[in-house]
């Protein structure tokens, strides 16, 4: 059984189960429109003081980090996986955070070219 992720607008929302008869069930629904809406919200609390990361580990799901990642939010990445599904949602390589336990040089070196840099954690290092 695969579970399938919807990303839709809320003025594309149906009753679940419409969603679940078009998509099938298990069904992950996110709304696009709500997620835009609270980004919008938290970042002009800080007025351009602050950027703001996407956690790829908490939530893997491409629809959604590259809704973020055109709204103008970074990714933090834990893994070379996670780097690989953040660069395929668009993010650049310079919006990216890769920190995480259990790291080497090696996955640094994988995760960027000499051309770019990947913002890295000293706790990593």
């Amino acid at each position: 059984m695969q579970t399938k992720c919807v990303l839709l607008h809320s003025e594309d929302m149906a009753p679940e189960k419409k969603i679940a008869e078009a998509f099938g069930t298990p069904v992950f629904i996110h709304d696009a429109t709500r997620i835009a809406l609270n980004y919008s919200i938290v970042h002009g609390m800080f007025e351009g003081a602050a950027e703001f990361f996407y956690s790829i580990k908490a939530n893997p799901n491409t629809f959604i980090a590259d809704s973020l990642c055109r709204m103008g939010a970074g990714a933090e990445v834990s893994s070379l996986t996670e780097m690989e599904l953040a660069r395929r949602a668009g993010f650049p390589l310079r919006d990216i955070i890769f920190a995480g336990r259990g790291n080497d040089s090696r996955h640094f070196r994988s995760a960027t070219s000499p051309a770019t840099s990947a913002a890295c954690a000293l706790s990593t290092l």
